[in-house]
């Protein structure tokens, strides 16, 4: 005996409760014989040739046994793999599970997109964190502080190796930053041997004068450089009408014959970190007198290599230039130089009759 589902035709045992090819009900279908399932359907007669006498019942055969009642099967779990999949025999009757198929295949696609996205933007993340950890990007303003003062370094070497020429083009500042420089260290040198000689450091710190001290002598060293700069401007620029240069460039070429004077002003600085002997005092004495000779020789150069544009002689000109640096250098004496010697003179006085004073 089977049973034919009548919703997609499939025939099965007749102790299934349930179609195995579509899962429709089988509860309430009855059970068939085979030899009844695999006759085919009579063709359909019009009625007006239908017989008139009814087909005869099938007599039941005395010889043949009736088939025993077999034991009903255990309904057999669904696969969860393929419970929501499309049988292969199913009609076109049952949309339901094509729809379901096609939801899932969608949702799955979705999900597979959005882990896509997830892992691509964790990628994102992620060299950017490299980017930023691993190869920092350079600051702009420290890479421009390395390169000008690379520049500036370039020019120190050039200006020491050939001090009389300038071969190239430098940053107009670079005059003014050798000059400010070489004041600085002069400064710090004469703090330093201030601070080795405790009663004058401690006179200086009484009288509240350490500071100002150290202002003034500041200002009188720059006052000195900026009087010659000024004046060989002047000559080259009015007397002898050399308009090549404009004040900062000039500046650059007066620095390039003196820019010794810097490496000067550092040996001068490190001497008085040393300490205050009598060999110390030598040799700065000395390396200021040489930085003294230079500075001469770029105010020399610097008319002498001028040129000319009105017929005024370059020894008249260097001798105006000189009168006029005098009578400046008696200005800058009297203005700041005067305050300067009095106050050191004044501390060592205080200093002497404390000693005396200390040896009664």
């Amino acid at each position: 005996m089977i049973k034919i589902c009548p919703n997609c035709g499939s025939q099965m045992p007749a102790t299934v409760k349930f179609c195995t090819h579509c899962g429709f009900n089988l509860a309430d279908v009855t059970p068939i014989s085979e030899t009844a399932a695999q006759t085919p359907a009579r063709p359909v007669v019009p009625e007006a040739q239908a017989p008139v006498n009814p087909a005869p019942k099938p007599q039941a055969d005395p010889n043949v046994a009736p088939p025993k009642a077999q034991p009903e099967r255990p309904q057999p779990m669904a696969d969860p793999t393929t419970a929501n999949q499309t049988p292969p025999n199913e009609p076109a009757s049952a949309p339901h599970y094509q729809n379901q198929a096609e939801n899932q295949s969608n949702s799955f696609t979705n999900n597979a997109q959005q882990t896509q996205q997830n892992f691509n933007q964790n990628q994102q993340n992620y060299n950017q964190y490299q980017q930023t950890y691993t190869n920092p990007q350079p600051n702009p303003n420290m890479e421009a502080t390395k390169r000008y003062a690379s520049n500036y370094w370039s020019f120190l070497v050039a200006s020491l190796k050939h001090p009389f020429t300038m071969n190239k083009a430098y940053n107009q500042y670079f005059g003014l930053i050798s000059f400010g420089l070489a004041t600085l260290l002069y400064t710090l040198a004469l703090a330093a041997t201030i601070g080795h000689v405790k009663p004058i450091q401690a006179v200086l710190t009484y009288a509240n004068t350490g500071f100002s001290l150290y202002v003034q002598f500041f200002l009188f060293i720059l006052a000195l450089y900026a009087l010659q700069i000024a004046v060989a401007f002047l000559v080259t620029h009015v007397f002898l009408g050399d308009r090549r240069y404009n004040f900062w460039q000039f500046m650059n070429l007066f620095a390039v014959h003196t820019n010794i004077n810097v490496f000067i002003s550092g040996l001068v600085f490190l001497f008085s970190l040393i300490g205050v002997s009598a060999t110390n005092a030598y040799l700065t004495y000395l390396l200021i007198m040489v930085a003294a000779l230079f500075f001469g020789a770029g105010f020399i150069a610097t008319i002498f290599t001028a040129q000319s544009t009105n017929n005024f002689d370059r020894i008249y000109a260097y001798a105006l230039g000189s009168v006029l640096l005098a009578i400046g250098f008696i200005v800058i004496f009297s203005i700041l130089g005067t305050s300067i010697i009095d106050l050191i003179t004044r501390s060592s006085t205080n200093i002497l009759d404390e000693l005396y004073r200390t040896f009664q």
